[in-house]
């Protein structure tokens, strides 16, 4: 089920398309998608990726499965890790090594 509509004056991204999952004969799920804001089931994402001011019964889509994307969340994570040990952890320890006396330097 496919349909698309724009209220006069709004850009691009009011374009909207109602999109329906069937699985098996039976309509599964109905969501209203937009730009950025796609519809999710069964691990696949479901993007609308296209568009004809002219013709409101064409819609495109770009389906995406990111199987993935839990790597990626890994290594933000350990990115974040690394930024708070060398900003905060790393300073204190240094602090602690340089010897006590005029300036901090060795005499």
């Amino acid at each position: 089920m496919l349909g698309l509509t724009q209220k006069e004056g709004e850009s691009v991204r009011d374009y909207l398309s109602v999109l329906s999952v069937i699985e098996n004969g039976q309509k599964v799920l109905t969501k209203t998608i937009e730009v950025n804001v796609p519809l999710h089931y069964g691990g696949l994402s479901f993007y609308q990726n296209d568009y004809r001011p002219d013709d409101p019964t064409f819609s495109g889509f770009q389906v995406v499965k990111d199987p993935g994307v839990w790597l990626v969340y890994l290594g933000l994570l350990l990115n974040a890790a690394g930024v708070i040990c060398s900003l905060l952890i790393h300073p204190m320890t240094k602090r602690k090594r340089s010897p006590q006396g005029s300036g901090g330097e060795p005499s």
